[in-house]
């Protein structure tokens, strides 16, 4: 195989491109584009897999678990506001990113479950919903932690908790 053999079929692949490196320039743009492609490939396993991983983990999907939340959210609607935004704070949320699958579905659960109050991935709005799993209690005796800054207002048990800022 000749070089001018595989520049002439290159060129019936590429025929716009025109410049004085004619196979440099068409084995850099195969390069690029097989590049994005596994970046692509690479980012739909992963989607993949923490998918298949979740659905293991947590068999409780579709409306019973959207009614489930629904049931445990209910008690915090009456201590809301009618409208406006609210933080939100989980012991499946380090910073502003999800740890787990079904800790980002949750927090869309608790949009769901509490609209039309909008509900923001931060503590620092005055009133923050916690929404957090019944068995993360940091300790033994139950105690659990909480963002810095915020002290509960009121516990709905649950795991269900409205925070407020301490110097608010």
């Amino acid at each position: 195989m000749t070089l001018s053999w595989l520049n002439r079929r290159l060129a019936g692949i590429l025929p716009g491109m025109r410049t004085h490196r004619p196979l440099l320039a068409r084995v850099a743009l195969a390069a690029t584009v097989f590049l994005a492609l596994a970046s692509g490939a690479e980012t739909l396993y992963l989607a993949v897999e923490m998918y298949g991983e979740s659905r293991i983990s947590s068999p409780s999907t579709g409306p019973a678990r959207v009614s489930d939340q629904d049931e445990r959210l209910r008690p915090l609607r009456e201590h809301l506001p009618p409208r406006g935004f609210v933080g939100y704070a989980s012991d499946g949320l380090a910073g502003n990113s999800f740890t787990s699958v079904e800790a980002l579905q949750d927090y869309f659960l608790t949009q769901y479950a509490l609209a039309p109050v909008i509900i923001l991935r931060t503590t620092d709005l005055p009133i923050v919903v916690g929404n957090y799993s019944v068995d993360s209690a940091a300790d033994s005796t139950g105690a659990r932690t909480y963002p810095a800054g915020l002290v509960v207002l009121r516990d709905l048990d649950s795991g269900v908790v409205l925070l407020v800022g301490a110097e608010r």
